[in-house]
């Protein structure tokens, strides 16, 4: 529909303003942190890991896309992809359309968010419905989706309207950023505190809980 429409009204105002938007299309940015890969923790590493603790914040570890934000002087001045972590492509001309990215926050300091854009479990189906009819071609699922939308030139409204990101780290705490985060007025994942006399097999069953429970797709 956008593309026919663009074809027959192309000066029209939405297309113009929307244009404006795609001005960092294939610009590259530079992440001012090198954003690594988690560590896995393998079968029999737990006992090993958590000699010397008493207790764990966890939290799930969602399987979406992993995006940068920075903020500079309480405004949102960039947004990439994660890449290869240490340099990722602009999707500035996207982020307008994900409702839960605030373009202000109450926070002086720069400061560089960390964390995954993803659709909810409930609305992958209707997310993928509106693709294919746009598209005519079939949608693996959510994550591929979001990921071939970020890396278009023109913002795809369908895939962005119910695309949700929840943060995870930030340059400027020091261990626990969650409530930072939360204080920030960004979503977060679920978390909740364990105890190191926790067995492995209990971990397990708490992975497998959330597996089923979660609601975001997760990959750990």
């Amino acid at each position: 529909i956008y593309t026919e429409a663009k074809k027959k009204w192309p000066n029209n105002k939405f297309f113009k303003e929307l244009q404006t938007e795609n001005s960092g299309y294939g610009k590259e940015i530079i992440h001012t942190e090198p954003m690594g890969s988690m560590d896995e923790l393998k079968e029999g590493d737990w006992d090993k890991w958590k000699k010397g603790h008493r207790q764990f914040l966890i939290s799930d570890k969602l399987d979406g896309c992993s995006i940068i934000l920075t903020y500079k002087q309480g405004k949102l001045f960039s947004a990439a992809t994660r890449g290869r972590g240490v340099k990722g492509k602009c999707i500035m001309r996207h982020i307008s359309q994900v409702t839960n990215i605030p373009h202000t926050i109450n926070y002086t300091k720069d400061i560089v968010i960390r964390g995954e854009l993803l659709c909810p479990k409930n609305n992958i189906s209707t997310m993928l419905m509106e693709v294919e009819q746009q598209e005519g071609k079939v949608q693996k699922n959510g994550r591929n989706t979001i990921a071939g939308a970020l890396n278009r030139k023109e913002t795809n409204i369908s895939v962005f309207k119910y695309a949700k990101f929840i943060a995870y780290w930030d340059s400027n705490s020091r261990g626990n950023a969650f409530d930072n985060l939360k204080t920030l007025g960004f979503d977060i994942p679920h978390t909740c505190i364990i105890q190191a006399a926790t067995t492995e097999a209990e971990l397990v069953d708490i992975v497998i809980d959330r597996l089923a429970n979660s609601e975001f797709g997760l990959d750990g």
